[in-house]
Order: structure tokens, then C-alpha cells, then sequence
């Protein structure tokens, strides 16, 4: 007769650390990273079609910084397409490594 035994592994942990926004307002451990790097990106890129004139610009801007934090440097705004892919590539290959 045949039996199948069955082992249970029981974990028990003192204390354990979140992240909690509110106690760390200025990111986790990444966020530098991240930011470098999606900076990199966006300033690769042209300015959405949406934006033509100066001001929509600056718009822009302003709204990138306060939705992402990442302040952009106008003078490095242009269409630079191996820049951008290198960036995403770091970006994407980052994300999944630690997602495996």
C-alpha cells in the first residue's frame, strides 16, 4: 500500500515592513531609477501632437512634473528613437526581473 506524505513548512515572522506613501513621501527604493530613466525616455521623445505652442509646452511639463516628478530639461526634447528604445529596454527589463 501506497501512502503519500505530506509536508507543511510553517513561516513565522516577528515584524514586517510595508511601504506606506504617507511615512515615505519621497519613494521607495527604486525611485531614482525609475525616474532617471523615464526622464531619459520622455525627454527622447517629441512633445505630444496635442503640443505646439510654448506655453503648451511649459504645460506640459509642469504636468509631467507633478504627475511623475521628473523635472524636463526643454533643451533635450527631440525625436532620438535608439536613446528612447534603450531606456524602455532598462525600464521594462527592470520591471521583469523583479516580477519573475
Amino acid at each position: 500500500m501506497d501512502s503519500i506524505s505530506l509536508a507543511k513548512c510553517v513561516w513565522h515572522y516577528d515584524n514586517i515592513e510595508q511601504y506606506h506613501p504617507t511615512r515615505n513621501p519621497d519613494g521607495g527604493l527604486f525611485t531614482q531609477y525609475v525616474n532617471t530613466l523615464m526622464k531619459i525616455k520622455l525627454e527622447s521623445e517629441r512633445y505630444p501632437a496635442r503640443v505646439q505652442m510654448d506655453e503648451q509646452k511649459r504645460e506640459y511639463e509642469m504636468e509631467v512634473y507633478n504627475r511623475e516628478n521628473i523635472s524636463l530639461d526643454p533643451s533635450k526634447i527631440f525625436k532620438n528613437p535608439g536613446k528612447r528604445a534603450l531606456a524602455k529596454l532598462m525600464l521594462n527589463s527592470f520591471c521583469e526581473k523583479f516580477g519573475q
